[in-house]
């Protein structure tokens, strides 16, 4: 069974009550525990995102890019376990979940490209592939 953590400041906190991740299209699959948050641990996460900001407006573009870069690297890299688990967790479809994942992975593709300092490399950044939309708008997009 997974556990729910909570990152805070880049400690994962694991006391606390927990509260069951139930599959809502199968309620006997318990997929996880997770931690319920505190309201000091809310103000505590708060207090951390405000410490981490200033560090984070005055890093350069290309900073932020590869912060974003190796993220969605992550999720594109893990999308069917990440999949997998959405599904689980949201009661949908394994190709929807799969689907979102991807999408959420090339988005945040996207965003890198747009905060790129050199905007010659917005043309040569590989993403997700066009077949991780379901929109044939965004399907152009990708092939443009």
């Amino acid at each position: 069974m997974l556990m729910f953590n909570n990152l805070i400041d880049g400690e994962w906190l694991s006391d606390g009550a927990r509260a069951p991740n139930v599959n809502p299209s199968d309620t006997k699959d318990i997929v996880g525990e997770a931690v319920r948050g505190t309201r000091a641990q809310a103000e505590a996460a708060i207090a951390a995102a405000k410490a981490a900001f200033p560090a984070w407006s005055r890093s350069t573009p290309q900073v932020r890019y590869d912060i974003l870069k190796k993220a969605s690297d992550e999720i594109l890299a893990r999308k069917d376990e990440l999949g997998r688990l959405l599904s689980r967790e949201e009661g949908k479809t394994l190709p929807e979940g799969v689907g979102e994942v991807a999408r959420a992975g090339s988005d945040l593709c996207v965003l890198c490209r747009r905060m790129s300092a050199d905007g010659r490399r917005e043309n040569s950044l590989p993403c997700a592939p066009a077949s991780t939309s379901r929109s044939p708008a965004r399907r152009s997009a990708w092939s443009a």
